[in-house]
């Protein structure tokens, strides 16, 4: 699909303009499952293999992989190779524009992911303590994000780029852009984003130190309810990868400079 006739796929809304894709949501899934699990094991082995090829004992092998340095270059290949594999698919298809990223980004954006931002905030703070009240969430429970020895300023920089710069915009590519857009092609705003919050909540229930970290899937699930609400009323990926970054940025700030004090 051209530049030309896609914009010609561009529906107006009460406050939007929201693109509609060629593709639905079968279509949609099959891309970001590919696109993630294809990235992910070829990084992980090109970071494996490094340390055969320069001829590393097992023990600086691993250290390699722990390192900060082995953590950024896993996620830079894996975030790159991700939209490497979805620009094979959308290439034909209205390439990213279809995906979401409609136009460049304004100023109503930061300010919109500001304002969803604090609703998010409150809204978990509730859901924390509702679903408390009936079972039992553990709330102090660690989550696995890679990087476990950051020192140094390069090692605080490498992280940052690691985890507020990369994963924000490709995720919110996949999982708002792609998906979402698939979703909205074939069903309502409300079981769209139902839909989404669920699929992207559940990679994060992975995430904690040996069980499943529910609060990480309950604050990833309402995280994508306001992340997709942007996408909706917005009709562009801008406000969302701003906010993902915002809320990235305070657990960052929180983990590598407060903490680390």
């Amino acid at each position: 699909m051209s530049e030309d006739s896609f914009s010609k796929t561009l529906t107006p809304g009460k406050n939007r303009v929201f693109p509609t894709p060629s593709w639905g949501p079968g279509l949609g899934l099959i891309m970001i499952v590919v696109s993630f699990v294809v990235a992910q094991f070829a990084s992980l082995g090109v970071v494996i293999i490094v340390p055969l090829l320069v001829h590393m004992t097992k023990g600086h092998a691993k250290v390699w992989v722990n390192s900060t340095l082995g953590q950024f270059v896993y996620v830079v290949l894996a975030e790159g190779l991700t939209l490497l594999i979805l620009w094979f698919f959308l290439r034909k298809r209205g390439g990213f524009r279809a995906a979401g990223f409609t136009r460049k980004p304004r100023l109503s954006d930061p300010i919109w992911a500001v304002l969803v931002g604090i609703a998010y905030y409150i809204l978990l703070v509730v859901a924390t303590v509702v679903v408390g009240l009936f079972t039992y969430i553990q709330v102090d429970q660690k989550q696995d994000i890679g990087f476990t020895v950051v020192i140094t300023n390069l090692d605080k920089m490498l992280t940052f780029v690691s985890l507020v710069v990369l994963p924000p915009l490709v995720e919110e590519t996949l999982f708002r852009g792609v998906l979402f857009g698939g979703l909205r092609k074939r069903l309502p705003f409300v079981w769209s984003t139902l839909i989404v919050s669920a699929l992207f909540a559940i990679p994060h229930l992975l995430e904690g130190d040996g069980k499943l970290l529910w609060i990480g899937g309950l604050d990833t699930f309402i995280l994508s309810l306001g992340l997709c609400t942007l996408r909706e009323r917005t009709g562009s990926l801008w406000s969302g990868v701003f906010l993902h970054m915002l809320k990235n940025g305070v657990a960052y700030l929180y983990l590598f400079i407060f903490v680390s004090k």
